[in-house]
């Protein structure tokens, strides 16, 4: 026993035992702190537990427990600074703990169907318009080694999850990156200032392009540029700079271009399985970004109701005389031609 609580008519006393002062002076699970705390809660007249049929909303244990687990830092206390947050203070509770997300309020319900559809739409276009391909097992020309593949199957899986998110608000955040994810909350894109900044349709830097990369992290592919975590929504690309067609991507360094692709590499089940010497999946949700940002993107601008390059009446949407288009057409004549030879 850390303590014990002794109701008294005319004073509560609360006893330390000698296993107090063996327990972590920080606020930590079995620290003095959180003993302090649970005995408290007691001598406010929370119950200890609950047991046996006895039912109530709260007790001292879950008081103690949202502060040791919920309102903790998981960082350590290193020359004078908790390493998860930068608080100085030694004695406090973290501003990134699991509480401070858990409470941040959700996605206004409108706001949220206007955004999942929007992105839907785009998803559910590049379906219908066939710029996908239908099975990564497929043997491609070694010139697409640099090539965004997205198959049907990795579409699929984007479009179930999206169906599934949760989004909130985090207003606390800086303005660097426009949402994030949390590997503790497996359905949840949290939305910061920024993210409104970006405009209402596909294109780079756009809210159903950042919703991509955000619900592709959430199924477990990376979110890495050139080997660092960015966002890349921030960067912004040259559309002319493209490649208008698979033969000229032999002749062109997509890396130069800002291209996402680093790591990313075309072969048997690279995109929808795991990699046989790692967890995470080969290509990067950054990639899968850039292939609906840019590659399968209109070029046009959209006026008077249509797109100009493809005439296109719907908003959102991707355009069937994309680059991804003119690519996927000349990936299948060369497979094609590989089979009936």
């Amino acid at each position: 026993m850390v303590s014990a609580f002794y109701p008294d008519p005319n004073n509560d006393v609360v006893v330390l035992c000698k296993l107090f002062w063996e327990t972590k002076e920080l606020l930590d699970r079995s620290s003095r702190p959180g003993a302090l705390i649970l005995a408290t809660a007691r001598v406010l007249g929370y119950r200890s537990n609950r047991m046996g049929k006895y039912k109530v909303s709260l007790t001292a244990s879950d008081i103690c427990d949202a502060f040791e687990i919920w309102m903790n830092h998981d960082g350590v206390y290193q020359n004078g600074i908790y390493s998860c947050c930068g608080e100085k203070a030694r004695d406090s509770v973290c501003e990134k703990s699991w509480m401070s997300f858990y409470l941040l309020p959700y996605m206004n319900e409108s706001h949220e169907i206007d955004l999942k559809q929007a992105t839907l739409a785009i998803l559910l276009d590049s379906q219908k318009k066939g710029l996908l391909v239908g099975s990564p097992k497929a043997t491609f020309p070694h010139t697409i080694h640099e090539f965004p593949i997205i198959t049907t199957s990795l579409v699929e899986e984007l479009i179930n999850k999206v169906r599934q998110v949760k989004f909130k608000y985090d207003t606390r955040a800086d303005s660097v990156h426009k949402a994030y994810t949390d590997p503790k909350f497996s359905n949840i894109i949290y939305v910061c200032p920024l993210f409104w900044e970006g405009r209402d349709h596909l294109c780079q830097g756009s809210r159903p392009g950042t919703i991509i990369l955000y619900v592709a992290q959430l199924l477990g592919y990376q979110n890495v540029l050139c080997g660092v975590t960015e966002d890349f929504t921030e960067q912004q690309h040259n559309m002319s700079d493209l490649p208008s067609s698979l033969s000229e991507i032999s002749d062109t360094d997509i890396k130069d271009m800002n291209s996402p692709f680093s790591g990313a590499t075309v072969g048997e089940g690279c995109l929808s399985q795991r990699s046989k010497t790692s967890d995470k999946k080969e290509i990067t949700a950054v990639a899968i970004c850039y292939a609906f940002e840019v590659w399968m993107n209109h070029k046009g601008s959209y006026e008077n109701g249509l797109y100009t390059c493809c005439m296109e009446s719907a908003r959102y949407s991707v355009c069937d005389k994309s680059v991804m288009r003119e690519c996927v057409k000349e990936m299948e004549t060369s497979i094609n031609a590989v089979q009936t030879s």
